[in-house]
C-alpha cells in the first residue's frame, strides 16, 4: 500500500488553498465591475428620466402660474378703459366670479394710487383697496380697508409693500412671498398696473394671489425621501415638499456651484444634474433644476441616491453572489495566513469555527440586503395613490382607473372618502382589529331619508361596529363620520418570519347596491399633506412593528361573477372598494429571538457540549450510545415545544424561516446519536475515529450553517 508523502500533502492543499483564493477574488472583481457599472448605467438612466418628468413639470407648473397673470392683466386692461368702473358693486362682483371660477386664487386686491379712488376716508392715508378672498371655510369675504401704506419704497418700510411698489413703477411682476394683512396666510403675488381712464397716469395695481399651499401642489416627490421645491428669482423657498421653513433662501454660501446652478436656472438657463450633499439628510443626492419662465423662478428636485436605485430581483443576486465570492476569497487566504494545510487541532478547530463565523457574516448581509430592498410588486387591478401624488396626477389617475371598466355602463358618483386609525391589534395571526374614524363628502342630493349613508367592511370576520357620529351640511356637500371597530381578515405571509412584513389593507365599500358609487381618496383632506403617516393617529401604538408609510387604492371586486340579483346592476360598472394600506416595517427582532431562536441556540450548545464530552473520553461503550439517545431524546422533546409554539402563533402553513433553524437541529440531534453509534461500533471507520472523532466534531458548526444559509437564500433571494 503505498501512503502518500505528509509533506506533499501539505502542499497540494496549500496550492488548493491559493487556486480557490484566487478564483474567488477575480469572481469578486468581475461581479463587482459588473454590478458598479450596471449601476452607474441605470443611475444615469433615471436622472436623465428624472430630468425630462422635472422638465414637464416645470412646464406644468408655468401653465399653471400664468393663470394669474391672465386674470390680473384683464382686470387692469378693464380699469384702464373704463369697462371696470371704479366706484361700482360690479366691481365686488367680478372679482368674487374669479375668485370663484378660479379654485387656485386665494384673494384679488384692486389697490388705487392716493386720492383716485372717490369718497377715500381721510384715515387711510388717501388710499384705497378692493380686496375679495377666501375667508374661513372657503366663504367669500370683502376688505376695503388698508392697514398700512402699500405706496411706499420697501427700501424704506418694514410693511409688505413691494406687491404693489414695483408694479406701478417698472411694470406687471410676481412679488416675492408675503404674509397677508387680512387673511394671515402665506400668499404669492402677482401684480399688473392699470390707468386712469382716458389717461396715462397710473391708477393702481390689480393683485392676484396665489396661496403658497397651493403651489405645493404643483410639484411632485419622485422618490419617498427625496423632495422638490419651487424657488423664487431672489432665492426664496414658494413651496416645498419637506417640512422646510416656509421663506428661507435656497442660495447656499457653502457651495458656490449649487448657488451658481440655481442662479442660472433663475435666469431660464438649462442646467445639468449636480451630485451634491443633500442638506436635509446628509446623504448623497443629485440636484436638478428647471427653468420656471412665468414667475422667473425654478423647480428644484432632489433625488437621495441610495432610493434612485430600486433594486431588482436580479440586483439582489448579483450582490449575494459579491457577498459569497468575497467571503470565499477571505476565507481561503485565512486559511492560507494560519496554515491551516498544516492539520494540527488548533488550526483545523480555525478552520471550523472561521467557517462558521462567515458563513453567520454571509446570512446578516443577505438579511439586511433583502431588508433594505423593498422588491414587492403591486397588482395590475389596484391603482395605488401615493403620499406623494398631487391633484392632476389624482384626477387622471382615477379617470384613467374608470376608463378600465366597462364604458357603455353609467358614470361612477365618486365619493371622496378618508380613513384616520386610532388603535390596532393583532388578535390572531391572519386577522387585524381597529378602531377608526371614517369620513365622507358627499356631493348635493344624493342623500335622503330613503338613501341614507351606509359604509360596508367586506372583510370583517364578526358584525363590525359602524356608528354614525357626525352628519352636517357644509356648503353643498354633506359631510359624514363613522366611528368604525372591526376584526378584519389578513392574507399575512409568515414566510419570511421573523424577519416578515405586514401590509394591512381595510377594505371600504358602498352598501347600496341600486346606485353606481366610487369610494375614492379625499385629496382635499389635511390628510393629503404629503406626510408618511397620514390616516394614522400620532399616539397609535402598534407593539413590535413601525409604520413604513400609508397610501390608498382602489380594487376592482373579482368576486362577485353575477349581478347578485339586481338587475339594475346590469348597467353599472365592476364594484370597486377603496383600500387603505398601511405598511409595517419588519418587526422588533429582539421578542422572537428571545422566545424562539435563544432555546435553539443553547440546545446546539448543550449538543455541541455533549459531542465533545463523549469523545474526549478514552474508553466508549454501548452506554454511550444511550446516553446519546437519551439527551437527544430530551433535546428534541424541548425543539418540538419551541417549535410547535412558533407554527401556533404565526399561523404557519408552509416552513417558514426561523423554521429550517429548527430543522438543522433536529438534523444535528440525529447525526450525534449516528456519530456515537458508529464511534462505538464501527472502531475501525477512519472518518468517525480520526484523532478521537475530531471529524465530526469539527463539522458539526459548518453543517449546521451550510443549512440555513442555503434556507437564506432561497428564501430572501432565489424565491423573492
Amino acid at each position: 500500500m503505498c501512503v502518500e508523502n505528509p509533506a506533499r500533502v501539505r502542499r497540494n492543499v496549500l496550492i488548493l488553498f491559493i487556486l480557490i483564493f484566487i478564483g474567488s477574488a477575480a469572481v469578486t472583481a468581475a461581479l463587482s465591475r459588473d454590478y458598479l457599472q450596471q449601476r452607474r448605467a441605470t443611475e444615469q438612466e433615471r436622472v436623465a428620466a428624472s430630468q425630462e418628468v422635472a422638465r414637464t413639470v416645470a412646464q406644468q407648473a408655468d401653465e399653471r402660474f400664468q393663470l394669474p397673470m391672465a386674470i390680473a392683466h384683464e382686470l387692469a386692461e378693464e380699469l384702464s378703459a373704463g369697462e371696470l368702473l371704479f366706484e361700482s358693486a360690479e366691481m365686488t362682483q367680478r372679482l368674487t366670479g374669479e375668485i370663484i371660477r378660479n379654485r387656485t386664487v386665494d384673494g384679488i386686491t384692486v389697490a388705487f394710487e392716493p386720492n383716485i379712488y372717490p369718497d377715500t376716508p381721510p384715515e387711510y392715508f388717501g388710499l384705497y383697496t378692493e380686496y375679495v378672498y377666501r375667508g374661513v371655510d372657503n366663504a367669500i369675504e370683502v376688505s376695503n380697508n388698508p392697514t398700512y401704506d402699500y405706496t411706499l419704497d420697501p427700501a424704506l418700510t418694514t410693511a409688505p409693500t413691494d406687491w404693489y411698489f414695483y408694479p406701478v413703477r417698472e411694470g406687471a411682476r410676481w412679488a416675492e412671498p408675503l404674509r397677508g394683512e387680512v387673511t394671515t396666510k402665506l400668499l404669492l403675488e402677482y401684480g399688473a398696473p392699470f390707468t386712469i381712464p382716458d389717461s396715462d397716469d397710473p391708477g393702481g395695481v390689480v393683485s392676484v394671489g396665489y396661496l403658497l399651499q397651493t403651489v405645493r401642489d404643483l410639484i411632485p416627490v419622485l422618490h419617498p425621501s427625496g423632495y422638490s421645491f419651487i424657488i423664487s428669482q431672489e432665492g426664496n423657498y414658494l413651496a416645498s415638499t419637506t417640512p422646510t421653513v416656509e421663506v428661507t433662501s435656497y442660495f447656499d454660501e457653502n457651495n458656490a456651484r449649487i448657488t451658481q446652478d440655481a442662479q442660472a436656472a433663475l435666469n431660464g438657463e438649462t442646467v445639468e444634474p449636480l451630485r451634491i450633499t443633500d442638506p436635509e439628510s446628509g446623504q448623497s443626492a443629485w440636484l436638478l433644476f428647471e427653468p420656471i419662465p412665468s414667475i422667473n423662478g425654478a423647480l428644484g428636485i432632489v433625488l437621495l441616491e441610495s432610493e434612485l436605485i430600486t433594486t431588482s430581483v436580479e440586483s439582489l443576486i448579483q450582490q449575494t453572489e459579491i457577498v459569497g465570492a468575497g467571503l470565499l476569497a477571505l476565507y481561503s487566504l485565512l486559511l492560507i495566513v494560519f496554515q491551516v494545510q498544516r492539520g494540527t487541532k488548533a488550526r483545523l478547530w480555525f478552520a471550523s469555527i472561521g467557517y462558521a463565523v462567515l458563513a453567520l457574516v454571509f446570512i446578516v448581509v443577505v438579511l439586511v440586503l433583502a431588508g433594505s430592498n423593498d422588491l414587492a410588486t403591486e397588482s395590475t387591478d389596484t391603482l395605488v395613490f401615493n403620499n406623494d401624488i398631487d391633484r392632476s396626477e389624482f384626477e387622471d389617475a382615477v379617470e384613467a382607473y374608470i376608463e378600465t371598466t366597462d364604458q357603455s355602463a353609467r358614470e361612477y358618483v365618486q365619493i371622496p372618502t378618508g380613513m384616520e386609525v386610532h388603535a390596532l391589534d393583532f388578535p390572531a395571526p391572519r386577522s387585524v382589529s381597529f378602531n377608526a374614524y371614517v369620513w365622507q363628502r358627499y356631493p348635493p342630493g344624493l342623500l335622503s331619508e330613503e338613501n341614507p349613508p351606509q359604509l360596508a367592511l367586506p372583510q370583517a370576520v364578526n358584525t363590525p361596529t359602524i356608528d354614525l357620529v357626525f352628519h352636517e351640511q357644509q356648503g353643498e356637500e354633506e359631510v359624514i363620520i363613522w366611528y368604525v371597530n372591526a376584526q378584519i381578515k389578513q392574507p399575512f405571509d409568515p414566510l419570511l418570519f421573523p424577519f416578515d412584513r405586514r401590509l394591512i389593507e381595510v377594505h371600504l365599500a358602498p352598501v347600496d347596491l341600486n346606485r353606481n358609487l366610487l369610494f375614492v381618496p379625499d385629496f382635499d383632506s389635511r390628510q393629503f399633506n404629503k406626510s408618511q403617516a397620514r390616516g394614522i393617529s400620532n399616539d397609535l401604538e402598534l407593539g413590535d412593528w413601525s409604520l413604513n408609510r400609508t397610501s390608498y387604492a382602489l380594487e376592482e371586486v373579482g368576486s362577485f361573477n353575477t349581478n347578485l340579483g339586481v338587475s339594475v346592476r346590469n348597467e353599472f360598472n365592476p364594484l370597486s372598494e377603496l383600500v387603505f394600506l398601511m405598511d409595517l416595517n419588519r418587526r422588533n427582532f429582539f421578542g422572537p429571538f428571545i422566545a424562539y431562536v435563544l432555546p435553539g441556540l443553547v440546545v446546539a450548545l448543550l449538543m455541541f457540549g455533549f459531542m465533545i464530552r463523549e469523545s474526549e473520553e478514552d474508553e466508549v461503550d454501548e452506554g454511550d450510545i444511550l446516553a446519546a439517545l437519551g439527551f437527544g431524546g430530551s433535546m428534541f422533546f424541548v425543539i418540538s415545544v419551541t417549535h410547535s409554539a412558533l407554527r401556533e402563533r404565526i399561523g404557519a402553513i408552509g416552513i417558514t424561516y426561523l423554521e429550517y433553524f429548527y430543522i438543522a437541529l433536529n438534523v444535528i440531534i440525529a447525526l450525534v446519536a449516528l456519530n456515537a453509534f458508529l464511534y462505538v461500533k464501527r472502531p475501525n471507520l477512519r472518518f468517525v475515529q480520526y484523532k478521537n472523532n475530531l471529524v465530526p466534531r469539527l463539522l458539526y458548526w459548518p453543517l449546521i450553517m451550510t443549512l440555513l444559509m442555503y434556507a437564506t437564500v432561497m428564501l430572501f433571494v432565489v424565491t423573492r
